[in-house]
C-alpha cells in the first residue's frame, strides 16, 4: 500500500465508533459499525461477540447502562445516546431478570401445563410491567422460578410489520434418558400492522397435540380485555380431546353371591345404628367341693378376641373375670385350673390354651400373674382372676366382626372353668356367651360418616362368610374452592386417592402409552396379607378418542366378589 492509502485506512478506522464494555470481570472493546440502528441491535451484536470471546453460548446481556448508572433505552438510535469510547456496563441476564421480575406486578393471564412423563411443570405468564411495558415470562418448577423473561414497550410492538406471528421466545426441554421432549413458546399476533394478541403454545411429552391459547388486546396494546388483574384467554386448541359429558354404556354391576345374611341365626345391623344387644349373663356362681367360692365378676362379651395360632388356623380367645373367694381362716392351695367348652352335641372339650392374670379395665389385662398349675389364695380374702380360654378354629377370623364368637362354635357358647385344691376338692363355674348382631358398614352409615354434603358416587361391599367380615369400597364427588372438582375413591383395606383433572390426564396418558383400555391403578389397589381380601381399581379409557370415562372397582374375599362401574364426573379443563 502507498503511504496515502495507509493514511486513508487509518482515518477510516478512526471514524468507526467504539465502546468499552464491562461485563463482570471481562473488559472488551466493541466496534459500533451501524450507528444509525437501535441500541437493541448493538446488544445483539455484543452478545454474539461475548459468546465467541468467552466460549459460552448461554451468555446474554439484556441491558446497557452508562458509567454513571443511566439505563439505555433499547429503542433509541445508537448515535443519539452513545458517544465514541464510552464505557458501558452490561447487565447479566440472570441479575437483570431477577430485578425486572420483581417489577412484573400486574398479571393478566397464566397458562399452566403438566408433563406426566416426569411430572414436570411449565407455565407462561403475560402481564404489565411497572414501567408501562408488557412482560412475557416462562417458568417451570413454581411461580417463583423464572427461566425466561421478555419486556416490550409501545415502540417494540409497532416494529413487527403488517402481519404474521413473530416469535417472542421459545423454551425447550429434552432428556433422552427420561424420554422427555416438551416446549413452550409465545408469539405476537400481528393484524393490519397492529399487535392484537399474544399466542401461548405448550406441548408436553404426555400431550397428543400442543395447547394453544390467546390473550387478546384492545386498540391500545398495553390495555387488554378484562379487569385490572385477570384476562380470560381464548382457547385455540386443547392439548387433548375434552372428556364427554355423557359416557359410553357401562356393564351392569356384579353383586356378591354370598352375604353375611346367609349365616344361620345371624342378625345384621348397620354401624352407628340404635341397635343394642341384650346384656350378657354375669351372675353365674360356681359349685363343688372346694373350700373356696367362685363367682362371675362381670360380663366379658366386649373382650373377646382372636390370635393366629398356626397357618390357616386362628385361636378364638374368650375372656372371663372370676372372683375367687376364700372365707376360711386358712390358705387354700389350688393345684390346677382348666377350662372347657361345650360342643354342639352337648359334650365337653378341653380348651386348647389357658392363661391367668388380672384385669385393670376394658382391654387392660396382664397375663401370667397366676399359674394354671397352682397358686395359693390367702385366708379371708377374695381375689379377682382374669381367665383367657383359647379355642382353635380352622378359619381366618376377620377384624371387622365385632369380636364375636365364630359361627363354627355353638351359640350360645358355654365355658366351664374348673379348679382343684390340694385337699382333692373340685369346683367349677360356667359362663354363657350369646352372639349379638353383626355390625357392618352400609352405604347409609358411610355417607353419614363422610358428611351429607358429599355426593356419593358409589358404595360396594363383598362379605367373607367364613370370617364374618365385610370389606367395602366407596367414592364421592365434591367441589374444591381451591383446586376445583374432585372424585375420591377409597376402601376399607386402607387405600384412598383423590382424582383431580390432572390425575385423570395422567391416567389417560398412561393408558394410551400402554395401549390398555382397562388399566389397573396400583396406587389404590390393595390386598390384605393376612386375609387375602382385596380391593382393586381400574381406569377405563377410550383409546381411540384418548380420554378416560369410567372407573372399575373389584372387591374380592374368599367367599365372593363384587364389581362396580363408576362414570367419571370430573370435567376436562382446557
Amino acid at each position: 500500500l502507498t503511504s496515502e492509502a495507509i493514511r486513508k485506512k487509518r482515518n477510516h478506522h478512526s471514524l468507526i465508533m467504539k465502546i468499552k464494555l464491562v461485563f463482570g470481570d471481562t473488559r472488551i472493546v466493541v466496534p459500533v459499525t451501524k450507528e444509525s440502528e437501535k441500541v437493541s441491535s448493538l446488544i445483539l451484536d455484543i452478545n454474539k461477540r461475548l459468546q465467541a470471546f468467552l466460549g459460552d453460548s448461554t451468555i446474554r446481556i439484556k441491558e446497557l447502562t452508562t458509567a454513571d448508572g443511566f439505563v439505555l433505552n433499547p429503542n433509541d438510535i445508537i448515535s443519539q445516546v452513545i458517544g465514541d469510547s464510552w464505557i458501558l456496563q452490561g447487565s447479566d441476564y440472570a441479575a437483570w431478570a431477577k430485578e425486572q421480575w420483581a417489577l412484573c406486578t400486574t398479571e393478566w393471564y397464566t397458562m399452566k401445563c403438566k408433563d406426566h412423563v416426569d411430572e414436570g411443570n411449565v407455565w407462561i405468564q403475560v402481564g404489565k410491567h411497572k414501567h408501562n411495558k408488557i412482560y412475557i415470562a416462562f417458568g417451570g418448577y413454581n411461580m417463583q422460578t423464572v427461566t425466561r423473561l421478555e419486556l416490550f414497550d409501545i415502540a417494540d410492538l409497532e416494529s413487527f410489520g403488517k402481519g404474521g406471528k413473530p416469535l417472542i421466545a421459545r423454551e425447550q426441554t429434552k432428556d433422552k434418558k427420561k424420554e422427555v421432549d416438551r416446549f413452550s413458546e409465545a408469539c405476537f399476533v400481528v393484524e393490519g400492522g397492529r399487535v392484537t394478541a399474544i399466542e401461548l403454545v405448550a406441548k408436553m411429552t404426555s400431550d397428543f397435540r400442543p395447547q394453544i391459547e390467546r390473550v387478546a388486546f384492545t386498540t391500545d396494546p398495553l390495555d387488554r380485555v378484562g379487569d385490572s388483574n385477570e384476562t380470560a384467554a381464548k382457547l385455540i386448541q386443547s392439548a387433548r380431546k375434552p372428556r364427554p359429558t355423557t359416557t359410553p354404556t357401562l356393564p351392569a354391576s356384579q353383586k356378591p353371591s354370598k352375604t353375611l345374611e346367609s349365616i344361620p341365626g345371624s342378625k345384621i345391623v348397620s354401624k352407628n345404628s340404635d341397635h343394642t344387644d341384650p346384656p350378657q349373663k354375669k351372675d353365674s356362681v360356681g359349685s363343688g367341693t372346694c373350700t373356696l367360692q367362685l363367682k362371675q365378676k362381670d360380663g366379658s362379651q366386649a373382650d373377646q378376641s382372636y390370635y393366629r395360632k398356626e397357618k390357616n388356623g386362628f385361636e378364638q380367645w374368650i375372656y372371663n373375670h372370676i372372683t375367687f373367694l376364700n372365707n376360711t381362716d386358712k390358705p387354700v392351695i389350688l393345684t390346677k385350673v382348666t377350662t372347657e367348652w361345650q360342643q354342639k352335641d352337648g359334650s365337653w372339650k378341653l380348651c386348647d390354651t389357658i392363661s391367668l392374670g388380672y384385669k385393670s379395665g376394658t382391654w387392660h389385662y396382664s397375663w401370667g400373674y397366676y399359674d394354671p398349675e397352682g397358686f395359693t389364695l390367702e385366708e379371708n380374702k377374695s381375689t379377682d382372676v382374669a381367665v383367657r380360654s383359647g379355642i382353635i378354629v380352622p378359619v381366618h377370623i376377620g377384624e371387622g366382626r365385632g369380636r364375636r364368637i365364630h359361627h363354627s362354635l355353638p351359640n350360645p357358647l358355654i365355658i366351664r372353668i374348673n379348679v382343684e385344691d390340694a385337699n382333692g376338692g373340685k369346683s367349677s363355674i360356667t359362663t354363657e356367651y350369646v352372639n349379638g348382631a353383626i355390625e357392618v358398614e352400609t352405604k347409609e352409615s358411610r355417607h353419614k360418616y363422610l358428611g351429607e354434603d358429599k355426593q356419593m358416587l358409589f358404595w360396594a361391599h363383598a362379605d367373607d362368610v367364613e370370617s364374618e367380615e365385610r370389606i367395602t369400597a366407596w367414592g364421592y364427588h365434591e367441589e374444591s374452592d381451591r383446586w376445583g372438582p374432585v372424585d375420591t375413591f377409597a376402601s376399607s383395606v386402607g387405600s384412598s386417592k383423590a382424582f383431580y383433572d390432572t390425575d385423570l390426564q395422567k391416567l389417560e396418558y398412561e393408558a394410551l402409552k400402554e395401549k390398555k383400555a382397562e388399566m389397573k391403578i396400583d396406587e389404590i389397589s390393595k390386598e390384605e396379607s393376612e386375609s387375602g381380601n382385596s380391593v382393586e381399581y381400574y381406569a377405563i379409557s377410550d383409546l381411540k378418542e384418548g380420554y378416560l370415562y369410567a372407573f372399575k372397582c373389584v372387591l374380592k374375599t374368599r367367599s365372593t366378589q363384587a364389581v362396580e362401574y363408576i362414570p367419571v364426573t370430573v370435567p376436562s379443563k382446557k
